[in-house]
Formats: C-alpha cells, sequence, structure tokens
C-alpha cells in the first residue's frame, strides 16, 4: 500500500531533522571546548610542577655552594690554628668541616697530622687511611700514615708507608727520611746502639744489608789504620805482628763469649735458630733470668738478638742456656759485635805499623756463607768452629780445601 505525502508534511519532517542535527553540533562543540579547557589546565598545571622543581634545584645548588664554602672556611681556620700549634682547636675546625664535606681527603689529612702532633697516633692512622681511601693516588695520605705509624712504633709498617709516598713521588726529600728513621729505629729495636745504627743505614740503605753490616765483624766508618786484621787475613812471615794480633783476637773472643759481661751489655745475639723457633719459645726461654725489653728474631738470618733490661741478665742467659737444643739445633749464644751498653766504646786494635809489610786489607764483603749452596766457607778453609753442631754441610774430602798460605788455623 503506498502512502502519499503532501508539501506540509515533507516541509515538517525536513525541519526536524535540522534541528536535530543543529543540537548534535551544539553538543559536540560543548564536548570540544570543555576537552580543551581540561588540556589547557593540565598544560599548566605540568609547567607549574616544572618551575617548581626547577626552583627546587636552584635552591639546593644554592644550598651546596653554601655548605662548600663554610666547610673551606672552617678548614682554613684549622689550617691557621695549626700553623700556631694550636693543635686541639684545629682538630676541631677540621672536624667542623668534616662534618659538611664527608669526601675531602684534605680534612681528613690535615686532622691526621694534628692528631700526630697531640700524640693521639691512632686517630691519626685512622683519619690517614680514610684519606687514603678518598683519593688513593695522593701521596700525602699515605706519608700522614707513615707518621702515625712511627708514632705508634710499628716502624716495618711505616717503612711500607714511605716507601709508597716515593713511588708516587720520588722527588719527597721528607719521606725519604723518615724512610731512614724507620730503618733506623727497626737495627735500634734489635739492640744496636743509634749512632751506629744511622751509619749503617747511610752506608748500606737497606736494611737487611745494614742488619749484614752490623752484625759483622767489620766497623763502619773507620778508617782503615783503625781496623783490627784477623789471624786468618795476615801473611805468616811477620811473626813479631802475627803474635800481637794473635793474642787480641783470643781475647776478643774470650770477652764476646765470657757470661760474667766484662763489656756491661744489655743484649745477646743467637745464633743456630731454625725457623721452627717461634718468638714466643725464645721468650718463654730467655726472660727466666731477667726482664726483657725485647726480642728481634731474624728467621732468615738463623739468629735473634735478645734484649734485657739490667747487665745481669744477658750473662746468667748466656751461662745456662749456650749449646741448649731447641727447633732441632743448639743455640750459639754471644754477645753482639756492638754493643749497646752505655758508655761503650768499641774495642779496636791498631796495627803495628810495619814499614815492609803489605797487608791483606778487610772488607765486609769477605767470603763468609755457604759455598755451593750449603757448604760450609769455614770448613773448607781454617775450620769450623761449630763442628757438627754447624747448619751447613761438612763435606771430609774438601776439609781445608780453599785455605791460602796466609790463614791461620781457628
Amino acid at each position: 500500500m503506498c502512502v502519499l505525502l503532501n508539501e506540509t508534511t515533507v516541509h515538517v519532517l525536513h525541519s526536524d531533522v535540522v534541528e536535530k542535527n543543529a543540537k548534535e553540533l551544539v553538543a559536540e562543540e560543548e564536548r570540544e571546548k570543555r576537552k580543551a579547557k581540561k588540556r589547557k589546565e593540565k598544560k599548566k598545571r605540568r609547567r607549574e610542577k616544572k618551575k617548581g622543581k626547577e626552583n627546587e634545584n636552584g635552591n639546593a645548588i644554592d644550598n651546596e655552594d653554601v655548605i662548600v664554602a663554610e666547610s673551606e672556611r672552617l678548614a682554613m681556620a684549622g689550617y691557621n690554628m695549626a700553623s700556631r700549634e694550636q693543635y686541639e682547636q684545629a682538630v676541631d675546625y677540621f672536624t667542623r668541616a668534616i662534618r659538611l664535606i664527608h669526601n675531602d681527603h684534605r680534612f681528613f689529612g690535615n686532622r691526621s697530622f694534628c692528631y700526630c702532633q697531640l700524640g693521639h697516633f691512632s686517630k691519626a692512622l685512622k683519619d690517614a687511611d680514610k684519606a687514603i681511601g678518598i683519593a688513593p693516588q695522593n701521596p700525602k695520605g699515605y706519608y700522614r700514615r707513615g707518621e702515625a705509624l712511627h708514632g705508634l712504633k710499628q716502624y716495618k709498617e711505616a717503612e711500607k708507608a714511605f716507601e709508597k709516598v716515593l713511588q708516587l713521588d720520588n722527588e719527597c726529600d721528607d719521606a725519604q727520611q723518615e724512610l731512614e728513621n724507620c730503618r733506623v729505629f727497626q737495627l735500634v729495636e734489635m739492640g744496636f746502639p743509634e749512632k751506629q745504627c744511622r751509619a749503617s743505614i747511610k752506608q748500606f740503605h737497606t736494611l737487611q744489608a745494614a742488619i749484614d753490616g752490623l752484625t759483622s765483624n767489620c766497623p763502619l766508618s773507620m778508617n782503615k789504620s783503625d781496623i783490627f786484621y784477623s789471624d786468618e787475613e795476615l801473611d805468616n812471615s811477620y811473626p813479631e805482628f802475627e803474635s800481637t794480633t794473635q793474642h787480641a783476637s783470643s781475647v776478643l773472643k774470650d770477652i764476646k763469649m765470657d757470661p760474667s759481661n766484662p763489656e756491661g751489655h744489655t743484649s745477646l745475639w743467637v745464633g743456630n735458630v731454625t725457623q721452627k723457633v717461634t718468638e714466643k719459645q725464645l721468650t718463654a726461654l730467655f726472660n727466666k733470668y731477667g726482664p726483657l725489653l725485647n726480642i728481634r728474631l731474624l728467621s732468615e738470618k738463623f739468629c735473634a738478638f735478645v734484649n734485657y733490661r739490667t747487665k745481669t741478665a744477658p750473662g746468667l742467659a748466656m751461662k745456662h742456656l749456650q749449646g741448649k737444643e731447641i727447633g732441632g739445633d743448639h743455640l750459639l749464644i754471644r754477645f753482639p759485635n756492638n754493643p749497646v751498653a752505655e758508655g761503650y766504646q768499641q774495642i779496636l786494635v791498631k796495627k803495628k805499623e810495619i814499614k815492609p809489610a803489605p797487608v791483606v786489607s778487610t772488607s765486609c764483603s769477605k767470603l763468609s756463607g755457604p759455598v755451593n749452596g750449603n757448604e760450609c766457607h769455614f770448613w773448607r778453609t781454617t775450620g769450623c768452629a761449630f763442628s757438627d753442631k754447624c747448619r751447613y754441610k761438612h763435606v771430609k774430602e774438601n776439609k781445608g780445601i780453599d785455605k791460602k798460605p796466609w790463614h791461620k788455623s781457628s
């Protein structure tokens, strides 16, 4: 069935559609406006937030600058106090600077110096180690560490610290001097007089070489005319000279192994100390005869130095412990070649002047150690005083094989 619409009806329908479309367009426009407004507000909030952060950062930067400036001011005040030797006040200033800036090695190094001047060596060592941790390639931290260890009398560790300084700065004269001092005091701890220790370090430079020089029979820094020549080193064609020196040699040997301690030593040299023997064992053995100052064990040299506080103790120890077996060997005890006793003057036998006599000069480098690895030098020359107790090998067929015409049998 077909419905016919007149013109009026069609017009009404068209008007309704137009009105509806217009309303939809208005609503769509409103929605777009609201969206645009929201976007605008969001952007505004973002800008404000960003601006706030920038302000915060700016304030933080300003605050950091203030902190750095204040720490520098405090550190400078500490430095000025230290230069006037007001070390306690200087420590206070450096401590306040460290509270503001925790990672400046200068503050720790300077406070370490002040602690050293005040005698607070443990605190000084702690600060020096912190300075090294912050700036491991800066030599000043190691220098402060060496100073602190020296104050704690840990001379071996202090020596290592000053050696590190010279690795980083080989032109540091102060470190070189402190290094020598550390080596000298290590020798003094062994029982040698400080004056001879300094001469030995100046001559030999290294600690081990200095020990070898001090424990040898060759006096340090002496004129050749003042050196005693043993009978091993003299030509036997001069009987008058030979008899004089031979008598002096025997007297010197007797003195060095005389328990009555005629030279007034407070120290003993102990030989044949095997590497099995510990410092604790030696302490237990020797402290029975008097109060000990210290014991210096030199395992690599197979010997030890025993230092007493009194002059009576060394002789008693020598009397009771001479030849005692410990660690698989028999101890050989004698007084050091370089005595520690007060007022001691080194015994020297001057050469008697004989015009025609050419004399073989002595030298600290004279061969006395093992030959061919482990064979006894003295067995091959003048005879070994240790006999079957010697730690080195005695080959029967090599007895006296290297003996020279000027050697005298022991």
